[in-house]
């Protein structure tokens, strides 16, 4: 059996008990310890079946499943040995995908992707042992849908055996790219040559637009305005090109670039902003869904950043599939958070415009990782290739942003987790507190780190808020502060 295919059997069955038991993911973690022994046992067959040189990277990478395993069949608390086990073997992946690199992935042409995918893996292992609680589960998710995207990429991208051996990532049999395929992305994303005043202005014209439409349909809370905006919006154009600048080593390329991305950044804020100046009632307007669902960017943000950046870059390198683009831009968002960053300041909400920049700035690191890793798979960073430094360089700062970025994210998500919980505990004991022979209703509940506010109607005198904020203490084990205002409700004749 593949190792590919073994890991997307072992993720595969992973998720749907994830999803099917919910209330039994202790039995499912050790089941999957089992599985990821036998994964072992196969990724090790195939290891001993490769050259000499080969040999003990592909061995040591079959570890990590060893490790992982032993750890979810013999571990303590769920959530502990979960972190650890998933922390253990993505650390373990990513020494074993450095130690290919240095020994056979220049030979195997290899060497660019897998020192990207060693730095990163072992950040995110960091990061992940760290802080367990803020990256253990979603750790676990990515890694097994990255294992289940590998097993059918297996099957359907073909492979050699000895490279399906030393990294999950499918990597077609080819060399680097022909210079005629090179000069058409070249061509498609850089901001040079003689037709480069022409391009400017056009990506002016779009982009104001694009920021005028994102603008008023954020401020509007209408969907089909912001979705047209993003399709509009050219900001994918030198935001790829700053990936291929970067992977080809062309640092003026690079640069250019990154200006048009500063200036088309201070162009969209600067649009926002005058027009949210000039909108009526602005501070309702900045409640409304399509703001604030752009002002607490999660890790979910980030996984969908990398996958749209990543069909982006795919269909930059794929000119036959270029008409999915449209797709990618609505997929991830570039534009509105800017124009909810510019408003949001506008409205002198400074939390809300800095989560929205967040928001832009994930999606805009993410693309540039996606991309430039599709760029140097598929050939187009050749160069980097025969600079190791660089390639080091890009790899270890990849590996930085991504970790820089998925803290704040991570902990915005784990905050939601955490309010919404506390939320459901609440409603709960206000029932119980009130009793559940009253006539009542909460006409307004909210939620901020440790302090709960309720707006509560009902026919009787509720009991001293006191009693309830100790039966939310004792249910959260949290230092929950409860203020309640009370309103008497009576039944009309």
């Amino acid at each position: 059996m593949r190792p590919g295919l073994a890991r997307a059997a072992a993720a595969l069955l992973l998720l749907l008990a994830w999803v099917v038991f919910p209330g039994e993911r202790s039995t499912a973690l050790t089941v999957f310890g089992g599985l990821l022994l036998a994964v072992t046992l196969v990724e090790a067959i195939s290891a001993a079946r490769l050259a000499p040189a080969a040999r003990p990277a592909g061995l040591l990478r079959s570890v990590g499943p060893a490790v992982a395993g032993l750890i979810l069949l013999f571990g303590g608390h769920d959530a502990t040995r979960m972190s650890l086990a998933v922390g253990a073997l993505i650390a373990v992946r990513g020494l074993a995908d450095l130690g290919t690199a240095a020994t056979v992935g220049r030979a195997l042409l290899l060497r660019p992707w897998l020192v990207f995918l060693g730095t990163a893996e072992l950040a995110l292992a960091v990061a992940t042992l760290a802080a367990p609680d803020l990256f253990g589960q979603a750790t676990l998710v990515a890694v097994g849908f990255v294992w289940l995207g590998g097993g059918l990429a297996t099957v359907l991208v073909p492979t050699r055996a000895d490279i399906a051996a030393l990294t999950i990532a499918p990597v077609p049999p080819r060399g680097p790219m022909d210079d005629t395929e090179r000069a058409r992305i070249a061509d498609e994303v850089y901001f040079d040559g003689p037709g480069t005043r022409t391009r400017l202005v056009r990506f002016v014209v779009l982009l104001t637009l694009a920021a005028v439409i994102a603008t008023y349909g954020v401020l509007s809370d209408s969907d089909p305005t912001v979705i047209g905006a993003m399709i509009v919006a050219p900001l994918m154009v030198p935001i790829q090109a700053l990936a291929a600048g970067v992977v080809s080593g062309v640092a003026r390329r690079a640069l250019v670039a990154a200006a048009v991305v500063i200036g088309g950044i201070a162009l969209v804020l600067t649009v926002a902003m005058l027009i949210a100046a000039t909108f009526p009632d602005l501070a309702s307007s900045l409640q409304d869904a399509q703001v604030t669902s752009r002002t607490s960017p999660t890790l979910t943000d980030l996984a969908i950043a990398l996958a749209a950046g990543t069909a982006g870059g795919f269909a930059l390198v794929r000119a036959d599939v270029a008409g999915s683009l449209p797709g990618v831009a609505v997929a991830v968002s570039l534009v509105p958070p800017l124009c909810v960053c510019g408003a949001a300041l506008t409205g002198g909400d400074t939390h809300s415009a800095l989560g929205a920049f967040l928001l832009f700035a994930v999606n805009m690191v993410a693309i540039v990782i996606a991309v430039g890793g599709v760029l140097l798979m598929t050939g187009f960073g050749a160069a980097v290739e025969r600079a190791g430094r660089r390639l080091l360089t890009i790899s270890v700062a990849t590996a930085v942003l991504l970790a820089g970025l998925a803290v704040p994210l991570a902990t915005t998500g784990w905050q939601t987790v955490e309010a919404d919980e506390l939320e459901s505990v609440v409603r709960t004991e206000l029932t119980d507190w009130i009793g559940p022979d009253q006539i009542s209703l909460v006409l307004q509940l909210s939620v901020d780190g440790n302090t709960v506010e309720a707006l509560v109607a009902s026919g009787a005198r509720p009991p001293p808020v006191a009693d309830l904020q100790t039966a939310v203490r004792d249910a959260t084990g949290r230092p929950v502060t409860v203020r309640v205002q009370w309103i008497r409700a009576e039944s009309l004749p």
